[in-house]
């Protein structure tokens, strides 16, 4: 992928898209998607909750939700009338007489429709858990914001929906698109400006939200992980690249909010005190707030979900490669002098350039970006 010297704005989609919520909400889709939790992934549910429809509502959530290609004449009428949008905006595609949505799912969150990759080992176009919580803790302002990292644009959508002007930055050429295609769905392409850029590049001027979701998983070098969730060793490479170019763009009154993870030690993120000399340095307050801190034991959770993955980009069918990812990962995890990794929060705001550190964890959670 060759990134773009300078931003190239991304063009909008079809404005028929803007149609799409209307025939959503007329065929049952709509409420459908709204009754599952909004920050947990179950297509076992969703297959389940299909089989209980018939058509046309069960072909809307074959093709919607479940991956599936479906004949259009098994389709809601108001959907059917559709396609031919959803073909020309690129985020459908028509095969020996049916339609599919190339895996992706469109999701409903408060009221926000979000196209988006549907879960898989390998993401290249990443929406997440981890999206929903950032977007939970926006804080509503006014003015401009900057969306970072912005993927398919859940927090540029939020921020617009509230009234702001947002300029939405993604290094992915196709997130991009799919960002715009968003835009023209919920009927906010007027107030938000798709750049396809790497951060800053996309950015002009200072802005009174910043907002960033990069990859953010410690993953110890030379193990191979989809790059939309490689944060590097420690989790902060990208995260870094935001903080040291952020005074440049926060407004005088603006507020900065990223999500993160990083190493520690149980008690202590291990950036903490290069975060607090930046923060002293460029007279900016920071609230780093610590939700939770997993272990990076061979046997736990954390360290054999990321093995699985990483195993995944090698060998997908080897369940015995995964056990020895896992034990080669939690070995990487010990040379860092990390037997924690922490999930957090950080809330930038211009001020006397002090760090105030929340950490709200708890021992018998095993929650990632809630408690």
């Amino acid at each position: 992928m060759t990134v773009p010297a300078v931003p190239e704005a991304v063009p909008a989609a079809d404005a028929g898209l803007a149609r799409l919520p209307e025939a959503l909400g007329r065929c049952g889709y709509s409420e459908v998607a709204a009754s599952f939790h909004p920050s947990t992934v179950s297509p076992t549910a969703w297959y389940d909750t299909a089989l209980a429809f018939d058509d046309p509502l069960r072909a809307a959530l074959e093709l919607l939700l479940l991956g599936g290609s479906v004949d259009p004449g098994r389709l809601p009428a108001a959907l059917v009338e559709l396609v031919p949008d959803l073909l020309g905006a690129g985020v459908a595609a028509a095969h020996q007489g049916k339609v599919s949505l190339q895996g992706l799912g469109l999701f409903r969150l408060n009221g926000i429709w979000l196209l988006a990759q549907l879960p898989q080992m390998s993401p290249t176009l990443y929406f997440g858990d981890d999206s929903i919580a950032l977007a939970a803790r926006l804080e509503i302002r006014r003015g401009k914001a900057l969306d970072l990292c912005a993927g398919p644009g859940l927090q540029s959508l939020v921020s617009a929906s509230r009234g702001m002007e947002v300029v939405a930055v993604e290094v992915n050429p196709v997130a991009a698109a799919l960002c715009a295609v968003n835009t023209q769905v919920n009927g906010l392409a007027g107030r938000i400006t798709v750049n396809c850029a790497d951060l800053y590049a996309g950015a002009d001027g200072r802005y009174d939200l910043v907002t960033a979701n990069p990859p953010l998983l410690p993953i110890p070098a030379g193990m191979p992980y989809p790059f939309v969730g490689d944060g590097g060793a420690d989790g902060f490479d990208v995260t870094w690249r935001i903080l040291r170019g952020l005074p440049r763009h926060l407004a005088d009154r603006g507020v900065a909010q990223i999500i993160g993870m990083t190493l520690s030690d149980g008690f202590v993120p291990a950036p903490l005190d290069s975060v607090a000399a930046w923060a002293a340095a460029e007279s900016l307050d920071v609230c780093w707030t610590t939700v939770n801190h997993l272990s990076t034991a061979a046997d736990s959770w954390w360290t054999r979900g990321v093995a699985a993955t990483s195993t995944a980009q090698i060998d997908p069918a080897s369940s015995l490669a995964a056990e020895a990812m896992s034990a080669e990962l939690a070995a990487a995890y010990a040379e860092l002098d990390a037997p924690f990794v922490c999930t957090c929060f950080l809330r930038i705001s211009r001020g006397d350039g002090n760090l105030r550190y929340v950490d709200v964890s708890s021992p018998e959670s095993s929650g990632l970006w809630y408690r």
